[in-house]
């Protein structure tokens, strides 16, 4: 059965199945729903999957980075569904987050102002996460 738990009472889950609601008692949940998990673009960087399911939420342009659909779409080994509005992908190109540090901060504090870092090292760098 495919579904999704809508919520669950003490002894039993509350399961919607297309335009079907169904309740699935605790004790009988194996054999007759199969478990699936989500975890976050976050967690999911270093692993492949064989399908991965992005959503795109039209509410949350808050949170929303090109970094992040980049890596989940490269975790897709096989087949990408994304969900949502096109639009927020058009929206968000160049949006990235500034970054702040106390690195510079950091650095002074412990004597080392003169610190050079080869700029050519760090434009690499820049390139690469861009």
């Amino acid at each position: 059965m495919e579904g999704v738990i809508a919520y669950s009472s003490p002894d039993s889950y509350h399961v919607i199945s297309g335009d079907r609601r169904i309740v699935v008692p605790k004790g009988s949940i194996d054999g007759v729903l199969e478990r699936s998990y989500a975890i976050t673009v976050h967690k999911s960087q270093g692993s492949e999957w064989d399908e991965v399911l992005l959503l795109l939420p039209t509410n949350a342009d808050f949170m929303f980075q090109l970094r992040l659909v980049y890596t989940a779409v490269t975790r897709a080994k096989r087949k990408l569904t994304i969900v949502g509005n096109p639009y927020m992908l058009s929206r968000g190109k160049g949006w990235e987050v500034k970054r702040i540090t106390m690195l510079p901060y950091l650095l002074n504090a412990q004597g080392l102002t003169n610190t050079i870092v080869d700029s050519s090292f760090m434009k690499t760098v820049w390139e690469s996460i861009k």
